[in-house]
């Protein structure tokens, strides 16, 4: 869970550059009723009009997203951009799904589990 106190700088508002009002709008969501999801997995697809996505926790369906191409650009660029600051900041190089997947798979199958 996200401490809604310590939301700090990186929280951005995808109508506009305030981060602010991103950050006004995160608290409030963190404060609503909503449900909050935690995955750690997706598939994707794209349709004629609008992007679905279906976000897994453990192999297992817990929510499905569907957007608008626009939407989806926007919120990938955002993501990325927010993932970008924290490399920057730490000089760690986050590494994707598939670059976990591809470095598990050059592991000697000899070698046990730890």
């Amino acid at each position: 869970m996200v401490d809604k106190e310590n939301v700090g700088d990186n929280a951005i508002d995808n109508h506009s550059n305030e981060k602010d009002d991103g950050r006004a709008r995160f608290v409030k969501a963190l404060e609503s009723e909503v449900e909050q999801i935690y995955f750690n997995s997706f598939v994707n697809i794209i349709g004629s009009g609008d992007i679905l996505i279906a976000l897994e926790r453990n192999g297992k369906p817990v929510a499905t997203l569907n957007t608008s191409y626009t939407v989806a650009k926007t919120f990938a660029l955002k993501l990325a951009q927010l993932i970008g600051n924290l490399e920057g900041l730490t000089g760690n190089t986050i590494m994707t799904t598939d670059d976990v997947a591809a470095k598990l798979a050059e592991r000697n199958p000899n070698e046990p589990d730890e």
